[in-house]
């Protein structure tokens, strides 16, 4: 059995996934990459039309089918965004010691 050191009593499914996946991927790294492009081009086609939740997103997510978007390079928040995320009691205990909210000096 897996099990992971959790700071948090519960998680929601995506978090739980994406520790899964990433847990998997560490035990076997040759899982990396490993997909071709003609079967991810297949899993696009069955799977990015049934995204939409109307006629109009339906559409556009078939149009991605065949220009697929470009992963991103980053995906967390920007700085600004994260300090807003902070409960006033770290908020102030970070103006303090002159952090600048989010860990960094």
């Amino acid at each position: 059995m897996l099990t992971f050191p959790l700071a948090a009593d519960s998680l929601n499914l995506s978090v739980a996934t994406a520790l899964m996946a990433q847990r998997l991927l560490d035990l076997d790294p040759t899982l990396v990459g490993g997909m071709g492009d003609a079967e991810k081009a297949e899993l696009r086609a069955k799977w990015y039309p049934e995204m939409g939740r109307n006629d109009a997103e339906t559409a556009k997510f078939a149009e991605l089918v065949a220009t697929p978007v470009a992963p991103f390079d980053d995906c967390r928040r920007i700085n600004e965004h994260r300090k807003g995320w902070l409960p006033p009691k770290v908020r102030r205990k970070n103006e303090w010691q002159k952090e600048d909210g989010i860990g960094t000096k």
